[in-house]
C-alpha cells in the first residue's frame, strides 16, 4: 500500500527532474538545447552629458559650475527580443540623476557670503533599438545542442522618447534690483530622442554573458516658465556601460 502511494511522486519527479538534470548539465558543458529568444541585460555606466544649450551655459558663466559637473551614473535594463539569427528589438529604460552645489561666481551677499544655490539634471530615456551582431551569436550542433560565440561585437540604432527635469532652487541675484531672493525655477516634460550605439558580448557562461558598450543619445527638451527666453534644453549625452546578460 505505502509503496504504490510513492509510485506517482516518483514518476512526476522523474519527468520534471531529468530534463532539470540534463539543462544543467548542458550548461555545465558549455551548450544550451537552442538559441535562447531573448536576453536580458542590467548595465551600469558613466553618462557624460553634451550640456551645449544657452540655459547650461548661462549656468556656467554666473556660477561655479563646468559641463563635467553633470556627468552622472548612467543605469538600466534592456530586453532584447531575437527577430533574425543576427538582429534583435530591444526594448530599454536607463536613467541619470545627478545634483550640483554652486554658488555666484562674482557676487557675495550683504553679509560678505556666497550665494548658494544647487542645480538637479535628471535623464530617463525609454526607448527601442535595432541591434544587429557582426558575427554568429552561436553554432547549432546536431538537433539540440547550440554552442554561444565566446565574443560578439554589434551595431545599434534606435530612439524613443525621454523624461527629463532640470531644477535650480536656492539663492539667487536680481540684476535688476541687485537685491537677493529664494526661489526655485524648474523645467520638465516628455522629448523625443535617437540613439546609436555599439558594443561587445563576451560569453561567460551558456546563460550569462559580460557586455560593453557606447551609447550616443541624441535630444533636446522645451523649456516653459521661467526658461521661455532660452533655446531648448540639450538632452545628449554619449555613455559608457558595463553589464551582464542573462539569455532566457
Amino acid at each position: 500500500m505505502h509503496s504504490s502511494r510513492l509510485v506517482a511522486p516518483l514518476l512526476i519527479a522523474l519527468v520534471v527532474g531529468i530534463p532539470a538534470l540534463e539543462a544543467q548539465g548542458s550548461r555545465e558543458r558549455g551548450y544550451l538545447f537552442g538559441e535562447p529568444p531573448a536576453t536580458f541585460t542590467i548595465f551600469g555606466g558613466l553618462a557624460l552629458p553634451g550640456a551645449n544649450s544657452e540655459l547650461f551655459a548661462l549656468t556656467y558663466e554666473q556660477l561655479t559650475a563646468e559641463r563635467s559637473d553633470f556627468a552622472s551614473f548612467d543605469g538600466g535594463v534592456d530586453l532584447a527580443l531575437r527577430l533574425t539569427p543576427r538582429l534583435d528589438l530591444v526594448l530599454g529604460a536607463a536613467g541619470t540623476n545627478v545634483t550640483h552645489h554652486s554658488e555666484f561666481r562674482e557676487w557675495v551677499d550683504q553679509y560678505d557670503q556666497p550665494i548658494r544655490q544647487r542645480t538637479t539634471f535628471r535623464r530617463t530615456p525609454i526607448g527601442a533599438t535595432l541591434r544587429f551582431h557582426l558575427r554568429e551569436r552561436g553554432q547549432q550542433v546536431g538537433s539540440y545542442a547550440w554552442i554561444p560565440t565566446s565574443i560578439v561585437p554589434w551595431v545599434a540604432l534606435g530612439g524613443g522618447a525621454m523624461r527629463y527635469r532640470f531644477a535650480q532652487a536656492g539663492d539667487f541675484v536680481d540684476f535688476e534690483t541687485l537685491g537677493i531672493f529664494s526661489d526655485r525655477f524648474v523645467a520638465k516634460g516628455w522629448a523625443p530622442f535617437v540613439q546609436v550605439g555599439g558594443g561587445v558580448g563576451v560569453n561567460l557562461t551558456p546563460v550569462v554573458q559580460l557586455t560593453t558598450e557606447l551609447r550616443y543619445v541624441r535630444g533636446s527638451g522645451k523649456l516653459d516658465e521661467p526658461f521661455v527666453d532660452f533655446d531648448r534644453l540639450d538632452l545628449s549625452a554619449l555613455t559608457t556601460a558595463v553589464g551582464f546578460t542573462f539569455r532566457l
